[in-house]
């Protein structure tokens, strides 16, 4: 079993599509490989925490449509993360939370995925 301190990239990129959706707070639904991620890296928080935007960007249509979520490490702070979205890559955030404390496994980071249409996937899902 892989553990939160053996998860790799390769892990998370084996995952092409999903066969499941799951259902988090707020109604945002998770694919298989974002399920694998939360419970191998103890990060269900990260669900949690992208969940709780949905509402006030569901406000704007495109960013109903598509979302693009990064979770990065704090330069001011080593042991936080910062986790935001963006209505695409090019583009300035619209959400930043910094966290100040997280175990977040370092060989992850930085982190990309997407929310499409009200269910969060890994980048290699789409």
């Amino acid at each position: 079993m892989t553990t939160a301190t053996t998860i790799t990239q390769a892990d998370l990129e084996a995952f092409i599509g999903t066969t499941n959706w799951y259902k988090g707070i707020c109604g945002l639904l998770f694919t298989d490989g974002v399920k694998f991620l939360a419970e191998h890296a103890e990060a269900f928080w990260l669900i949690d925490v992208v969940a709780s935007y949905q509402r006030r960007l569901a406000r704007t249509e495109r960013l109903r449509e598509f979302q693009l979520w990064q979770i990065k490490r704090t330069a001011s702070n080593p042991q936080g993360v910062t986790v935001t979205c963006r209505g695409d890559s090019d583009e300035e955030p619209v959400v930043t939370q910094h966290i100040p404390y997280s175990d977040f496994p370092a060989e992850l980071l930085p982190l990309e995925w997407y929310v499409e249409g009200g269910v969060m996937l890994l980048k290699s899902e789409h």
